[in-house]
């Protein structure tokens, strides 16, 4: 498929079982506008399992039909077909994805679902009430002085207070206030700007609510019996809460073009996460067979009429307090969901694909910090892992400080065990308090 990479056309294969987009080093000489390369510590292997040599990334513009947009591009040291990944081809609607395949006898009215609750996917939402910052006294203020932009990125930093502006997410404010935060500017991969409050003086002074967050397990344990799964995805969350004049006032915060304060619950505040929370919690705590987590909103049932029926009644109240939800990163209906980094279905549990293959591609390692990070990795898998204390006793050896570094025979079979373990995709079973329960526990 011909594409236009930074007014260059290339031919490039179409590939839905990639994560990434790969260019030839040899393709990239003969661009004529080439972007930056930069280092980046992404592994590619081939279907075979065979390792390409990634010579860095760049972000790139595609074109196609009237479709443009801002990706990265990985530039590879091997002589291999260009490749568009599964999601820079939906993207510019190259492919579309299917979630629900339905025979002409099944019933299936997502679509018609969609096309009625379509306001509930349109614009920010705003719920109702405000939010209140409390803050100990007794610390002292801080104003920090404006931090410095680069100037590739003045333009575009000026473009996004605008549009926050507009959004009314923030205000221009010209009278002095007590508190005054820097600003922090990331770029995306898609080249747009994520800007962030930097409060770390005024996450000293915030006394926070805390409202406890559920951990995967507990959100889990509910799912036994689930068949049907859907989940909503909040659109820019937090900034769907207002704060009160006082709060909007601490949100202060110093850019090159002024100082401006957050209308809304800005990203970076310490109490936000369990406040957020807290809100989206209690709008859906007494509908069943619904629970969230931050922007997630889970909904799953036994049958599909179940399922269907409480997926409506969460749309009627996201419509009621006018909470918007993000269309791209919503599912309905589906069999298997990813969710809290675990894909979960009928059959249960078990680990992301994604995270077992990071885990499956490490090298072995060559220090102890590298067996620190494998076996961090390999603890947030630890449900999946039977024993796992016997099972990584020699590597946790040599992180003993009064050991010497000596990667043995037995190190290494550890260390291939537990891959090995990680990538026969094991699957647990949903907790079901109905049935019996049998605990086991060491002396």
């Amino acid at each position: 498929m011909p594409i236009k990479v930074n007014e260059t056309v290339i031919p490039f294969k179409l590939d839905t079982g990639a994560h990434v987009n790969l260019l030839s080093w040899e393709d990239y000489k003969i661009m004529t506008v080439k972007s930056k390369i930069h280092p980046i510590k992404t592994k590619v292997t081939g279907y075979t399992g065979e390792r390409i040599p990634v010579k860095g990334g760049c972000i790139a513009t595609f074109q196609h039909k009237g479709q443009q947009i801002q990706a990265q591009l990985l530039i590879v040291d091997a002589n291999v077909q260009p490749i568009l990944g599964l999601k820079t081809c939906t993207k510019l609607n190259l492919v579309k994805r299917v979630f629900v395949v339905t025979s002409p006898g099944t019933v299936n009215d997502h679509d018609s679902l969609m096309e009625e609750y379509k306001d509930c996917f349109e614009g920010l939402g705003c719920l109702p009430g405000e939010h209140k910052i409390f803050v100990d006294k007794s610390v002292s203020p801080v104003v920090h002085p404006c931090r410095k932009i680069p100037f590739a990125l003045r333009n575009k930093l000026k473009e996004e207070l605008v549009r926050m502006e507009k959004l009314g997410v923030i205000k221009k404010i010209d009278e002095p206030t007590e508190w005054v935060s820097s600003l922090v500017v990331v770029q995306k991969k898609t080249g747009a700007l994520r800007t962030c409050l930097d409060p770390r003086d005024l996450n000293k002074a915030i006394k926070r609510e805390h409202f406890k967050l559920p951990t995967r397990e507990e959100i889990m344990a509910q799912f036994a019996g689930a068949k049907w799964f859907s989940k909503l995805d909040a659109s820019s969350g937090f900034w769907q809460l207002r704060l009160d004049e006082e709060s909007s006032r601490l949100c202060t915060f110093n850019t090159p073009e002024g100082r401006y304060r957050f209308l809304r619950l800005p990203y970076g505040i310490l109490s936000a996460p369990e406040v957020y929370h807290k809100t989206i919690h209690m709008i859906f705590e007494h509908i069943p067979g619904v629970e969230t987590m931050m922007d997630d909103i889970i909904v799953w049932g036994s049958t599909r009429a179940e399922h269907d029926e409480r997926l409506r009644q969460v749309l009627d109240k996201t419509r009621e307090v006018n909470l918007k939800l993000n269309k791209d990163k919503c599912e309905f209906g589906v069999k298997t969901l990813t969710f809290m980094g675990d894909v979960v279905s009928e059959e249960g549990v078990k680990p992301d694909p994604r995270k077992t293959s990071a885990i499956n591609n490490m090298e072995t390692p060559k220090n102890k910090d590298e067996v620190r990070r494998f076996l961090g990795m390999v603890t947030y898998l630890a449900k999946f892992v039977p024993q796992l204390s016997a099972q990584s006793a020699p590597l946790r050896i040599l992180l003993e400080q009064k050991n010497e570094w000596v990667w043995s025979h037995e190190q290494e079979q550890c260390f291939l065990k537990l891959k090995k373990i990680l990538t026969q995709e094991p699957v647990l079973q949903f907790y079901d308090p109905e049935r019996s329960t049998r605990i086991s526990a060491d002396a």
